[in-house]
């Protein structure tokens, strides 16, 4: 049985959807064209997340190849691994598809994904040279000179990127709530002003994964008129048993300017 969460972008509005039988379509998602267990690939989580505007490029896609398209991965939780740091696996919106298929039906599947225009990205097939990538990433990315970032979250925020940072804190052992919701609240922003000892804070979103690992926090950034100071930012390390190496604001701390070890109850297993 899954748990799933779908993200109404239309309408700012996250779905829930309890108790899906492994066997059961995808909610939004034509007939029996994506099942469950075929979106969850290998992933063990009981709770999934998506969006609706995801499952409306697939219909496309499937409805333009013709055929059945096999699903190889789909989604995946952050601490599960098996992705880049920023991949939109995470966020539930990407599919790798055809690796059982020959080339010339991928190179038609990837020409479907294109020519539907429904999709954020489909990754060339140089890169790809066994299976087909498309995801259907959305937002402005909060790091500059790429597409294929995370964007900013802020106290309001909704949708797969707030449940990406929800999981992250959660896995950290930051807590964000009794279970992800979608909804960037008065707990995440509080889990959010822990880890980053900051008053106010966004995420910017360029490291979550690295949470798979619990090697280091997501990336943070301050919401104030001008970046803090070097001597401020350094102060902060101390305090906040930033690891030696984590960047605030693009300053990097050396081993004497950071705490000598972070207590157990932040970093139990990290490594830090």
């Amino acid at each position: 049985m899954a748990r799933l969460l779908i993200y109404d972008a239309y309408e700012n509005k996250v779905y829930t959807y309890a108790n899906l039988n492994e066997n059961d379509p995808m909610p939004y998602s034509t007939g029996t064209t994506l099942r469950v267990r075929e979106f969850r690939g290998k992933s063990a989580s009981p709770t999934l997340w998506t969006t609706i505007a995801a499952m409306e490029a697939w219909n496309l896609t499937r409805r333009k190849y013709g055929k059945g398209i096999p699903v190889g991965y789909a989604f995946r939780r952050i601490w599960e691994g098996g992705h880049g740091t920023r991949s939109q696996h995470y966020a539930g919106v990407a599919l790798d598809v055809g690796q059982s298929l020959t080339q010339t039906k991928r190179t038609a599947i990837y020409n479907a994904a294109r020519n539907t225009g429904a999709w954020g990205y489909v990754e060339p097939l140089s890169q790809t040279p066994t299976w087909v990538h498309m995801d259907r990433r959305y937002g402005t990315p909060a790091c500059s000179g790429t597409t294929a970032g995370y964007p900013t979250l802020r106290r309001g925020s909704r949708g797969c990127y707030v449940m990406i940072l929800q999981d992250a804190l959660s896995t950290l052992g930051y807590q964000t709530g009794s279970r992800i919701d979608g909804v960037f609240g008065a707990r995440t922003e509080e889990a959010c002003a822990v880890i980053s000892g900051a008053p106010a804070c966004v995420w910017t979103g360029s490291a979550a994964a690295t949470a798979g690992k619990r090697s280091a926090p997501p990336c943070w950034a301050w919401v104030v008129p001008r970046p803090p100071s070097t001597d401020f930012l350094r102060k902060e390390a101390r305090k906040h048993q930033t690891p030696p190496g984590f960047s605030f604001f693009g300053i990097k701390f050396s081993r004497s300017q950071c705490a000598p070890r972070c207590p157990p109850a932040r970093c139990a297993g990290c490594g830090w």
